[in-house]
């Protein structure tokens, strides 16, 4: 199960398609070493999520990641891409097979990364200046650095999973310490506690704490590991530390909204954070027994 290909000495491994907004599927290649990951998809996707999804699944497994999607890239608007990135989560520049054409996505060109030429090196989230949003609308005021004390008024339920009602509604604390949070076989494996089963109306929050955050780190990884984290997760998501305070959760369309602080407090839209509630349903192509296979898919990863 999950045998990535050898190929000329390199460990290969390969999604498909919407597979890439689940990270635990590339995640199982990434702990066995993989050295490329590859997503093919039929293309018709939103470029910003795609590219973030591909960009931290290259990131949290050090491996490269290449995206090749199919569709007609002479339309006025394909919404096919072609993109690659290293293990650092730098994206690639390819070379375009068709010589003369400047078309990024042209049918039935060849795409070629030289990876002889990469230099390594990270590139900065390119949403990092992304603007800070309030919510109107909202059901949770966190306070600005006080996490703690948000679990102290809480329930433990398990080693990192606390519990505090509101109103009908459940709100589930998750913690995850420092870089914790970019093993994503670590957080699923929270969010999808046992311990959780029985448990109505949940709401997710996690809480990711360091001592002391490098700037390089966050603007070029922790930033657009987290916002990932958000969106694939459908959850809220808070990042506490000595020089770096910041607030996400799932925005519309699964994609990730950045928290303005008001009065010293993010303020919380919990609508959407339902978590795996939201994402295993009967529509758009899911299907509510699907969980079952990822929660066991996790467990085995867990104990094996």
């Amino acid at each position: 199960m999950f045998e990535p290909i050898i190929y000329k000495g390199y460990r290969i491994g390969m999604t498909i398609c919407y597979d890439c907004n689940h990270s635990l599927f590339s995640r199982i290649y990434g702990l066995q070493n993989i050295d490329i990951l590859i997503n093919s998809t039929g293309g018709d996707v939103v470029y910003d999520k795609w590219y973030k999804y591909n960009k931290v699944r290259a990131i949290e497994n050090s491996s490269y990641n290449f995206v090749t999607m199919g569709g007609n890239g002479l339309v006025k608007n394909p919404k096919a891409y072609v993109y690659g990135f290293n293990p650092n989560g730098k994206e690639l520049i390819p070379i375009n097979a068709k010589k003369g054409s400047m078309v990024n996505n042209s049918p039935g060109t060849i795409y070629i990364y030289d990876i002889g030429l990469d230099d390594g090196e990270s590139s900065i989230d390119t949403s990092i200046n992304q603007r800070k949003s309030t919510n109107k609308n909202y059901h949770l005021e966190f306070p600005l650095g006080q996490s703690s004390e948000i679990i102290k008024k809480s329930k433990r339920l398990a080693e990192n999973i606390y519990i505090q009602q509101k109103e009908d509604l459940n709100i589930i604390f998750i913690t995850i310490e420092g870089d914790d949070i970019l093993r994503a076989e670590k957080v699923l494996s929270l969010l999808y506690s046992e311990e959780l089963g029985q448990i109505r109306n949940k709401r997710y929050i996690i809480i990711n704490k360091y001592k002391n955050i490098d700037e390089e780190f966050y603007k070029n990884k922790l930033s657009v590991v987290l916002k990932v984290r958000v969106m694939e997760n459908f959850c809220g998501l808070v990042l506490e530390s000595d020089n770096i305070n910041s607030c996400y959760q799932s925005g519309k369309n699964r994609t990730a909204q950045v928290l303005e602080v008001i009065d010293n407090k993010y303020r919380i839209d919990l609508t959407r954070t339902t978590g795996p509630e939201a994402i295993w349903k009967n529509k758009n192509g899911m299907r509510a027994n699907w969980r079952r296979n990822f929660e066991w898919l996790i467990s085995w990863k867990a104990h094996s």
